[in-house]
């Protein structure tokens, strides 16, 4: 289907580990394993070519693949290229506008589920003078991105806790929302509370549930039945449970 009805021209790649044969994977239309050749070895190849497990045709059309997308590539980022054949992202994805667009994308991508009592945006002006309450973990060590193949490098990340306190005339509180009840009392004393929730994930495990991490399931109804003005900030790599 991919190679033959979609025409597509490029090679295929097995994911990390996800090879287990020589023969099939090849007759399938696998073109290279990674991380390092454990099934599609020169020997292995060779072998299935006695054998006539496998064609000439086959390794010449994998071959082609290849070294087609590998001249499409401008000659200076060839292998071994401006990083000597090692790891490059800092030179080809982390300059200064590689970093200002993932921050576009970032603001983009966040998305309004309710404001039914026009709550939002907050502005400046709006919360000068009133004592604003961030509960959860979240407000002071922001979740950005997982682990492994999930995570994101970013040093550079201002907390919103951080951020609200450089705003100059706002009265900034904190409440970790490790007990439910304490979090709703704090909330009520103050004007306007913001609870930071995040569901963790990455690669190579499964998320057990669809709950966000820690109590803040218990933490949010809690504290917007104790604070009519609550924002809810979520930060989750899929579907949460709502109810």
């Amino acid at each position: 289907m991919l190679k033959g009805y979609y025409n597509f021209s490029g090679f295929v790649v097995s994911d990390w580990g996800a090879c287990h044969s020589t023969v099939d994977a090849i007759t399938h239309g696998m073109d290279i394993e990674m991380p390092n050749a454990k099934f599609l070895t020169a020997e292995n190849i060779k072998e299935g070519l006695a054998n006539k497990t496998l064609s000439m045709e086959q390794i010449d059309d994998s071959c082609r693949r290849i070294l087609r997308s590998y001249f499409a590539v401008p000659k200076a980022m060839r292998v071994p290229g401006p990083c000597g054949g090692g790891d490059c992202i800092d030179k080809m994805v982390k300059g200064p506008e590689h970093i200002a667009l993932a921050r576009k994308l970032s603001a983009m991508s966040t998305v309004l589920l309710k404001n039914e009592r026009g709550l939002l945006p907050l502005s400046r002006t709006a919360m000068a003078g009133k004592k604003i309450l961030l509960v959860g973990p979240g407000a002071v060590v922001p979740y950005t991105g997982g682990s492994g193949s999930g995570a994101v490098s970013n040093a550079s990340a201002v907390s919103p806790m951080a951020a609200l306190k450089a705003l100059p005339g706002l009265d900034v509180a904190y409440h970790d929302g490790s007990s439910p009840t304490a979090a709703a009392a704090a909330a009520k004393a103050a004007d306007l509370a913001i609870v930071f929730g995040s569901a963790a994930t990455g690669e190579g495990h499964d998320r057990l549930n669809l709950k966000l991490d820690g109590n803040i399931d218990e933490v949010i109804p809690a504290v917007g039945e104790a604070q009519k003005d609550t924002v809810v900030v979520l930060s989750t790599p899929g579907s949460i449970l709502t109810d």
